[in-house]
């Protein structure tokens, strides 16, 4: 009998992922990761990017990793909120049909270190996860806080020039979540950006209305408008 399992031990049970999950935790992790070697890049979306192995700790990596936290820092509220409870995943060292993972020893503290220069010091904050596939490797879950109304726009702040022009980073670009991928905003998108900052710090107005003393019928309104507005004449 042939055993299900696929490479690395993990068995992709359906080519679906339910995003009602919060993204947070093994077991959720574990779930993605499974859809992920199922689908490979096909499961990238606004709200899920995949990379393969990578290099922790290294400027190409770091960029990478900066831009997608970027992207999904400067989502809409109401569209990030349709999957994963409004959080982006960012899955790191798995590819369609097996994850390889990356080296084990990658510390959170670095990685934040080293992100900083590029998100600036009002970035929100966001979560590592790890889901280890064997005594070496681990597959790494960069996690982005959802989006809210009154949120400020997140724009790059440092430089970076890589081999790969998709890597580049321009400091004071705006980027957001395309349907696969990360890109500098069009000017729609920066105006809606806008209007996301301006959402929040408003507080609903609060109206009560109450009868005080007693009520009375007004008769001739018509004519003592009239003479209001001739007295004011």
């Amino acid at each position: 009998m042939n055993d299900p399992a696929g490479p690395d031990g993990l068995t992709p049970r359906s080519t679906m992922l339910d995003t009602s999950i919060i993204p947070l935790g093994e077991r959720s992790q574990r779930a993605i990761l499974e859809h992920v070697v199922a689908v490979g890049d096909e499961a990238e979306t606004t709200y899920l990017e995949v990379k393969g192995p990578l290099e922790m700790g290294s400027k190409v990596a770091t960029a990478k990793i900066a831009k997608f936290l970027l992207g999904a820092a400067n989502r809409r509220p109401h569209e990030a909120a349709r999957h994963f409870h409004g959080y982006g995943v960012l899955v790191i060292g798995v590819q369609k049909g097996s994850a390889p993972g990356v080296r084990r020893g990658s510390e959170a503290h670095e990685l934040e270190d080293g992100l900083r220069p590029y998100l600036g010091p009002q970035f929100p904050p966001f979560e590592f996860g790890r889901v280890g596939v064997d005594s070496d490797h681990e597959v790494l879950f960069v996690v982005a806080q959802p989006p809210r109304d009154g949120d400020t726009i997140f724009a790059c702040h440092k430089e970076f020039q890589g081999e790969d022009r998709n890597d580049n980073l321009m400091s004071g670009a705006i980027y957001v979540r395309g349907a696969s991928n990360t890109r500098p905003a069009h000017a729609g998108e920066v105006l809606a950006l806008v209007e996301r900052a301006r959402g929040g710090g408003k507080p609903p107005i609060a109206l009560e209305v109450e009868v005080l003393g007693q009520v009375h019928r007004i008769g001739r309104v018509g004519e003592v408008l009239e003479i209001l507005r001739d007295f004011q004449e």
